[in-house]
């Protein structure tokens, strides 16, 4: 596949304005391939969809658990490198984060890791921290919101008696 791209005018050695044509030939374009059409709606476990930013598909099993055991190992061992949004959002962020690094194109979801985490037995007390942390997170965000709208509320209540006092 060849892609010609122009650039904009400039000016060649005798003063003229001229078009610039560069070639640009793709290398491996047999190495990216979007799923035919009827490769979308595979699932794997969980039902997720296969979409085109997963060009990939949805990551295996084995995959998930070889992944899920590696990240166990190293966390005794003393841990991964954290970042400020690492330690606002969670394990469960920072493992989702790694995984996409890890496998570029490949779809994996809370839904996937999950089923994964249920695998195992011995990862029962660590699926329960993962989730349960994530759950009070949630649950801690939805509280915050609600007091924003109720002070919304009656920030808007307040600001329509004043306008309305001042018009009689």
């Amino acid at each position: 596949m060849r892609v010609s791209y122009f650039s904009t005018a400039t000016a060649n050695s005798t003063g003229d304005m001229s078009l610039q044509k560069y070639d640009v030939a793709e290398e491996n374009e047999d190495d990216f391939e979007l799923p035919a059409s009827g490769d979308i709606e595979k699932t794997w476990p969980t039902g997720t969809r296969k979409t085109q930013r997963y060009f990939h598909g949805i990551l295996s099993y084995a995959d998930h658990i070889a992944f899920l055991t590696e990240w166990r190992t190293q966390s005794r061992a003393g841990g991964h490198a954290e970042t400020k949004k690492g330690k606002k959002r969670g394990e469960m962020f920072q493992i989702r984060s790694a995984m996409r690094m890890r496998y570029p194109g490949w779809h994996t979801n809370l839904g996937t890791l999950r089923a994964a985490l249920k695998s195992r037995p011995e990862w029962a007390a660590w699926s329960q921290q993962l989730l349960g942390d994530r759950k009070e997170k949630l649950e801690v965000n939805r509280e915050k919101k609600r007091v924003r709208k109720e002070q919304r509320e009656k920030h808007a209540a307040k600001a329509k008696g004043k306008n309305a006092k001042g018009r009689a």
